[in-house]
């Protein structure tokens, strides 16, 4: 072993180990800062304007030509299992009632690690918990992924299995006492295919998402722990996967991202997605999805409302953290689409982890949709806003 990989393998350790505790005091910081300006039960119009982080810039330049559309065969195991994680996530909602609830499958980690599948009701978080909806989450570990080239992941706890004959999808889980989920996802309409480079660990590493199913119709039965049934004919469905070598840090990778899915009247989809890289900058795509075809850009800038809304407590617990009244996503000068939309805020809520604080905040394009403004920033991000904002520094 020569010196320099000694070096590098040290440091790499040394990584590890001091990672959890800076991540600890960041929590402290955290607390100290935002305790003196929020009150989990009076919520102020306006947020405080250390609460309010946009990107630094945007990435118009040149097209990204490698983003395409994607295809069943893109949802299966990704890069050979070498990747350090992949999930399997998808989205349901009831254009009804406006309940939203993910199921997922989770790989983190070497091959050969158990894997997590479980569920996330976001309705039953948004103002009070219902526990006659059962649990709002549960988990349950299962087997280990293999790379067995089908579209879809498979463990003991189930899966999702691509139906080449009818293009259908089936989502089947049996995880008892967890939740339990035997659904199908007929007539799907793609979304595209991404990876974006040196989005990872510092001199390197990547981060790649595949939609195949940008939305679809739904039938079947979902049951949640401690819940009845669910009966989900008529919902629409949203299946991805989201695949690299980033561990999320929050100190050395990026500065937040937008993830933001929105369910069309006409059985449509409007989604846009992007990363805030460590220097400020947000680089991500726009799908347009209709029944007619699916249309992208791949670069799009984006303007905030001037008003910020703090977020609501989570079962009691505040939440340091802000989310603009609307976001108005427009596509880069030199892309071949041209297009925009505009996402408006139906209600602030957000879950604060300490670490990395994000939303899954309702929110609609148009009357008739809905969809989840999934807005997250990582903590070292919002103290540095804090800080400036009290002019304790100047960057």
């Amino acid at each position: 072993m020569t010196r320099g990989t000694m070096n590098r393998t040290a440091s790499s350790r040394i990584t590890r180990v001091l990672r959890p505790m800076i991540h600890a005091l960041l929590l402290v910081v955290t607390l100290a800062l935002f305790t003196t300006t929020a009150n989990a039960w009076a919520i102020p119009p306006q947020a405080p304007k250390g609460w309010i982080i946009e990107p630094k810039g945007y990435d118009i330049g040149a097209p990204d030509p490698s983003i395409r559309l994607a295809t069943p065969t893109d949802i299966g195991v990704r890069d050979g299992l070498s990747s350090l994680h992949q999930l399997w996530f998808a989205q349901f909602f009831n254009p009804k009632n406006r309940r939203y609830i993910f199921l997922f499958t989770v790989r983190i980690g070497p091959p050969g690690l158990p894997t997590i599948s479980g569920y996330f009701d976001a309705s039953n978080t948004d103002t009070a918990l219902n526990l006659d909806h059962g649990l709002p989450i549960a988990a349950w570990p299962g087997t280990p992924v293999r790379d067995d080239g089908k579209p879809g992941v498979r463990t003991s706890l189930g899966g999702f299995n691509y139906i080449p004959r009818s293009n259908s999808w089936k989502v089947n889980f049996s995880v008892s006492p967890a939740f339990s989920a035997n659904l199908t996802l007929s007539k799907p309409l793609p979304g595209i295919d991404q990876v974006w480079p040196n989005a990872g660990l510092p001199g390197g590493g990547y981060l790649g998402w595949s939609t195949p199913v940008e939305t679809s119709n739904v039938t079947g039965t979902f049951t949640p722990a401690g819940g009845a049934p669910v009966n989900m004919d008529g919902w629409r469905g949203l299946f991805y996967t989201q695949w690299g070598n980033t561990t999320f840090g929050a100190l050395d990778e990026w500065q937040g991202w937008h993830w933001t899915p929105i369910f069309e009247p006409d059985d449509g989809m409007t989604h846009f997605a992007g990363i805030i890289r460590a220097n400020g900058v947000y680089d991500g795509p726009l799908v347009d999805v209709r029944p007619t075809g699916t249309r992208f850009c791949t670069k799009n800038s984006l303007e905030y409302s001037p008003r910020w809304r703090p977020t609501l407590p989570l079962l009691g617990l505040p939440q340091f953290m802000a989310l603009p009244e609307w976001i108005k996503v427009k596509c880069g000068p030199r892309e071949e689409v041209q297009m925009e939309r505009t996402v408006y805020l139906d209600m602030p809520t957000s879950f604060d982890a300490y670490v990395w604080a994000f939303s899954e905040a309702p929110s609609h394009t148009v009357p008739g949709s809905f969809g989840g403004m999934e807005f997250g920033r990582s903590t070292l991000t919002r103290i540095i806003s804090e800080l400036k904002a009290r002019g304790l520094i100047r960057m």
